[in-house]
């Protein structure tokens, strides 16, 4: 079994002194930092949207797209691969508009 040595005392250790000569002071110190002020929603979306998407996120926007039109048809009549194409030049204009 360890033991545990207790000669040593258990008092905080003094901090050294300050010299206000050579020391900045809490005001001269503020005035080096610099501020950044947090991009606001906004500007946070705009630069998401600006990133290129890959072809797995493409692919999956147009298979979403195609989807909700046969959906809003009840998944009644219509073709699947003309949905697919409609689907894929709506996605291809909405891409074409984001900012870049």
């Amino acid at each position: 079994m360890a033991t545990v040595d207790t000669s040593k005392s258990a008092e905080p250790q003094a901090r050294p002194a300050i010299n206000p000569a050579t020391e900045p002071s809490a005001e001269t110190s503020l005035t080096n930092v610099s501020v950044t002020r947090a991009k606001p929603k906004a500007e946070k979306k705009a630069a998401q949207k600006a990133r290129k998407i890959t072809a797995e996120e493409r692919h999956q926007l147009i298979a979403e797209a195609a989807y909700i039109r046969a959906e809003k048809r009840g998944f009644q009549g219509g073709d699947p691969v003309v949905d697919w194409l409609e689907a894929e030049q709506e996605v291809e204009q909405r891409l074409r508009k984001r900012p870049d």
